[in-house]
């Protein structure tokens, strides 16, 4: 089942550069908890929960930066788990300056679908946070 995880993360950053809504839903759960814990300018770094919590954390990312575009630099299949280190790059919608972050994200899967997702700077956050060693 892990790598069918994998291959749904994949999917789901594709349809998140393609701005497709439903496909960024699809295999999400509908109480999935959604933790950007990277705020940027104008952005949350809170919990946000369900697919409206999904929906409302893209509008306030697109009304800071614009479309955000997600380029997947490594992703490695941790079971349950589905670590991504990922490039995210936009352009500051008030300031029109390119933004550039790397970061990881740590999904977390149960039957087939992601129940939550997170964001931390190092990879090593990401792992602890899930139990797992480095």
């Amino acid at each position: 089942m892990s790598q069918e995880n994998v291959e749904l993360v994949k999917r789901g950053y594709e349809a998140w550069n393609r701005n497709d809504l439903e496909g960024v839903l699809q295999d999400l759960d509908p109480e999935l908890e959604w933790l950007p814990r990277l705020g940027a300018a104008g952005v949350r770094a809170t919990l946000y929960r369900g697919h409206e919590g999904v929906l409302a954390y893209k509008r306030e990312v697109e009304e800071a930066l614009g479309a955000i575009h997600v380029d997947v630099l490594s992703i490695e299949d941790l079971g349950e788990h589905v670590l991504a280190h990922i490039r995210a790059t936009g352009q500051g919608s008030a300031s029109g300056a390119q933004v550039e972050a790397d970061g990881f994200h740590l999904w977390t899967f149960h039957a087939g679908r992601a129940i939550r997702f997170a964001t931390y700077s190092r990879r090593a956050e990401a792992l602890e946070s899930a139990g797992l060693p480095e």
